[in-house]
């Protein structure tokens, strides 16, 4: 039998929440369905301060040492003062007439912040003043209809040690750049709405089709792809001790041998299904089902 969690704490809000949680340095942050971005202290969930975005907050707030960064699904990025949630600057990009339902989380470092918009475009600001410093189309609107113009960037953008920056795109491509100016290194064309994993020299994609695809992340070329969850919904991958783990609308979580792309154990978590990417740490594997449901599983040989 599992054994139950012990609660810590739980605190009231009143506002629906609507963006994944980040807990950073002793607090945790998040955003709501009105506009809000709200910090709470991690020992006890008491309310460090509240501030106010422009529109309703999907993605997770990501931050370094001094910003907290807020994608809106206007299209907006609201950089605030993690100390006291105050506004420093407001980025504003151009939306198109349709968009999937959800934003892309930016890739935040201490001087630049990568973001991947709605209109298909990558952008690099600076985090002192929020102006670009370049911005490039990933994917192209191609067709007649809005739905065949979907081009959003609505993964995180990845960037490894070495300063690649690894972006998928829905309707377009995977592409690997040289983060500082945004130079193109290689890209295949393969749709994806979720973010990659890059482990060690392979790039982990889940395409909209809901096929698992092992990437060379050195040269793009597909080294491997796994396509036995075609249509299963998957969420973005995460990766424990050597194999990949997605979760599906059916509540199932799937591990995948990294190397060799092989399906190697299944268990079912709750019907209600997963829809956000697991959290791993080594073999331990933390999976959230939608109606709220919350899993520790340990991957054993």
């Amino acid at each position: 039998m599992p054994t139950a969690a012990k609660r810590e704490w739980e605190v009231e809000l009143d506002t629906p929440i609507s963006s994944a949680l980040n807990a950073i340095a002793g607090q945790v942050y998040l955003g709501t369905r009105n506009g809000e971005v709200i910090a709470l202290d991690q020992r006890d969930g008491s309310v460090a301060w509240r501030s106010r975005v422009t529109s309703e907050v999907l993605a997770a707030p990501q931050a370094n040492q001094q910003l907290l960064l807020v994608q809106s699904v206007d299209g907006q990025i609201t950089a605030l003062d993690r100390a006291s949630g105050e506004e420093r600057w407001v980025y504003t990009s151009s939306q198109p007439a349709l968009t999937l339902r959800g934003t892309g989380t930016p890739m935040v470092i201490d001087p630049v912040t990568f973001v991947g918009l709605a209109n298909g475009r990558l952008a690099t600001l600076d985090n002192r003043s929020g102006q670009a410093l370049w911005d490039m189309q990933i994917a192209t609107p191609r067709g007649r209809s809005d739905v065949e113009r979907l081009v959003d960037l609505s993964g995180q953008p990845v960037l490894s040690p070495d300063g690649r920056l690894f972006v998928t795109s829905y309707n377009g491509r995977v592409v690997a750049l040289e983060a500082t100016r945004g130079g193109v290194l290689w890209e295949t064309n393969l749709s994806s709405r979720h973010t990659p994993i890059l482990v060690g020299d392979f790039l982990f994609v889940v395409s909209d089709d809901s096929h698992i695809v092992a990437l060379d992340a050195n040269s793009g070329q597909e080294v491997w792809r796994n396509d036995d969850l075609e249509d299963r919904w998957l969420t973005a991958p995460a990766f424990a001790d050597g194999r990949i783990v997605v979760g599906d609308f059916e509540g199932y979580v799937h591990l995948i041998d990294a190397r060799e792309g092989n399906l190697v154990g299944r268990t079912r978590i709750d019907d209600s299904g997963i829809s956000v990417r697991p959290v791993t740490e080594g073999s331990t594997i933390h999976v959230q089902a939608n109606n709220g449901r919350l899993e520790t599983l340990e991957v054993t040989p």
